[in-house]
Formats: C-alpha cells, sequence, structure tokens
C-alpha cells in the first residue's frame, strides 16, 4: 500500500513538471526576445558662427532593430577626462556650454521597426560668446514602453549621441604640436601597436591626420591606415595606433606621419622586432646550452 502510494506520487510529480516545462516553452516560442536598435547619423556635427548668427541642422535616426519605441532628444555639454578621452559628458567648463545653445523643434518622436526620421535643431551663439571652441553632445534616447496596465515596463533605455563643435568666429588661437611618437622595438604579442601623443595649447579644437604604415624589411607596404582625429582645446591626446593582423613573427619598419594645423607635418620611423615570448625564451636557452656545451669541450682540450 505504501509502494503505491508513492509510485501514484512520484509518477503525478513528474507528470506536473513536464506539464510546466512543456508550458514554459510554449510560452518562450510565442513571445521570443525582440531585438531594439536606434542608430543616428552624423556622428558629429561643425558649425561655425559669429556671435549671435544660428545654423539649423538635422539628425537623421534609424530604427534598424525589431520593435517600435519612443525615443527623446536632449543636450550635454562635452569635454574628455584625460589622455584616452574619456567623454564627459556631465562637467560644465567655461568651453562646454555649447549644449545650452540648441534648440529643437520638438523633442518627443515615435518610430515603427525599418523606419528613419529627421530631427531639426538649431544652434545659436549669444551675441556675447567668446571667441573660440564650443562645445556640447546632442542625445537621442529610447523610452520604456506602456505596458496596458497604463504603468510603464520595465526596459533598457538605449542612447546615441552627436558631437556638436562649435566654433565662434574672432580672435581665438590655434596652436598645437606632436609630443612624440612611441614604438616599443620588441614586441611579444599581436597587435603591432604604436602610440601618438598630439597637444592642443590653443582655444579652439582642430583635426590632426595621420598615417600609420608597417613596411618589411624589404620596403614593401604590409599595412597602412589613414585616419583624422580630434583634438580638444588645453588637451594632450593619446592616440593608440593598431595593425590588429600583424604576423606573430617578423621584423618591421613602422612609420608614423602626422600633419596638424594644415602647416605641421612630423614623420618618425622604428625599427620593431615581433616574436612571442616563448619563442624568445626557447632562443635564450638554446644560447646558453650552446655556450655552456663550448664551455665543457674547452675544459677537457
Amino acid at each position: 500500500m505504501v509502494k503505491s502510494s508513492i509510485f501514484r506520487y512520484v509518477t503525478g510529480l513528474l507528470v506536473a513538471l513536464f506539464t510546466v516545462g512543456l508550458v514554459s516553452s510554449q510560452i518562450s516560442a510565442a513571445d521570443p526576445e525582440v531585438r531594439e536598435s536606434i542608430t543616428l547619423s552624423p556622428t558629429s556635427v561643425r558649425v561655425q558662427l559669429n556671435p549671435g548668427e544660428s545654423n539649423s541642422g538635422e539628425l537623421t535616426v534609424i530604427n534598424d532593430g525589431e520593435t517600435n519605441y519612443d525615443f527623446v532628444v536632449y543636450t550635454r555639454p562635452y569635454s574628455v577626462a584625460d589622455s584616452q578621452y574619456t567623454p564627459d559628458f556631465t562637467s560644465y567648463r567655461s568651453n562646454t556650454d555649447a549644449y545650452a545653445w540648441v534648440r529643437f523643434d520638438k523633442v518627443r518622436y515615435h518610430l515603427n521597426p525599418g523606419e528613419s526620421t529627421k530631427v531639426p535643431y538649431t544652434v545659436q551663439a549669444p551675441v556675447k560668446a567668446s571667441p573660440g571652441g564650443h562645445y556640447g553632445v546632442i542625445f537621442v534616447e529610447t523610452q520604456p514602453a506602456a505596458d496596458s496596465s497604463g504603468g510603464s515596463s520595465i526596459s533598457r533605455k538605449k542612447r546615441v549621441g552627436a558631437l556638436l563643435y562649435v566654433t565662434v568666429k574672432g580672435e581665438y588661437n590655434m596652436k598645437g604640436s606632436v609630443v612624440g611618437v612611441d614604438v616599443s622595438p620588441l614586441q611579444f604579442r599581436r597587435p603591432l601597436v604604436a602610440t601618438l601623443s598630439v597637444k592642443n595649447e590653443g582655444n579652439s579644437d582642430f583635426m590632426t591626420a595621420v598615417t600609420y604604415r608597417v613596411s618589411d624589411v624589404f620596403g614593401n607596404v604590409k599595412y597602412e591606415s589613414q585616419k583624422e582625429y580630434p583634438i580638444m582645446p588645453d588637451t594632450t591626446r593619446t592616440i593608440v595606433l593598431e595593425w590588429a593582423d600583424s604576423p606573430w613573427f617578423g621584423v618591421y619598419k613602422v612609420a608614423v606621419s602626422t600633419s596638424l594645423l594644415n602647416q605641421q607635418t612630423t614623420q618618425d620611423e622604428k625599427i620593431v622586432f615581433v616574436a612571442p615570448r616563448w619563442l624568445l625564451i626557447f632562443v635564450a636557452v638554446l644560447v646558453m646550452g650552446g655556450v655552456g656545451y663550448a664551455i665543457l669541450r674547452w675544459r677537457k682540450k
């Protein structure tokens, strides 16, 4: 009697677990996780204004995900926190006031999957704006969808931004220099890395054009990249240059060419030996073994 009761209990428990698992899998299949995505273009805006002058533009927001959403637009100050140019959207400084110069036709929009929309804006410099660079960021941020009960569902907000570089015309200082190029002559792993430092000593940003070229010992170019980088006022920027797919072994000539303010061009060249650490240890052991063997033979004579 006891065994029969235990058998019925275990059987009922297994059936219950199977039923719960089946229902759970049906719910999951009927309600798969949808992908939410938002894209903004352009990702930076450059404007030159006289004091008191305004300029109008527009951003394009694209819903390239699988669910509809509302989004809002707003502005914040923009600066950098260190030489690696970690963005700072919270500090208020004398030249981060451009965010307060932006006006929108409206601040809330709706997008269905696959749709895009234009977000018009106007930037107006104050009459007493100081000449030089002023900075901010325009953010576009998705909002949690309202649930059927009238509340808000729990949803992670997604945010993208367009950096705002405003130059107020007048007498201002643009001055910069290349601090140096650092390339380790012995590198144990890929990517093959070079580091460039550029300093802005003025009160307006400028672009620096950098060419990173890697050649073999015969002068054949194995990798080359060209890119422009903004340099913010009163900062030194550290730019890391990488050849991501560099071989694990070889001898190369690394050349870094830098041009800034349309008048200064500098070039640094270094010889780099790339080899994994274990290979160098193996060679060192072989050399020491060879030296030891030679000493033993010499002593036997």
